[in-house]
């Protein structure tokens, strides 16, 4: 979902340019100021639970993720460093896995 919101602002630059690279779509759209973030959502298919029988298949698993980066800009320059990013993930399905087997 997040993608195709993305290629959807892209789809201009990308038929004015068709021969570039995704490196020039991308550069040209930046200094457009499209934006080149989204969000999306996945729903997993076929999930169901029926609470009455106590059956169903209600999840495959959750798993939980984080993401975050340090960043030093500088304000008159416009200069900007990555420090560090950090990312995290839930390993709890993992380690239940490796208990089983």
């Amino acid at each position: 979902e997040a993608c195709e919101k993305i290629m959807t602002r892209l789809q201009p630059i990308i038929e004015n340019k068709p021969t570039a690279s995704w490196e020039v779509w991308v550069h040209d759209a930046y200094f457009q100021h499209i934006s080149l973030s989204a969000t999306g959502y996945y729903a997993t298919p076929d999930l169901f639970f029926d609470s009455e029988t106590n059956k169903g298949r209600c999840f495959n698993y959750y798993c939980y993720g984080a993401a975050a980066s340090e960043v030093q800009i500088d304000c008159l320059t416009g200069d900007h460093v990555v420090v560090r990013t950090d990312i995290v993930m839930d390993e709890i399905v993992l380690t239940r896995l490796s208990i089983l087997v």
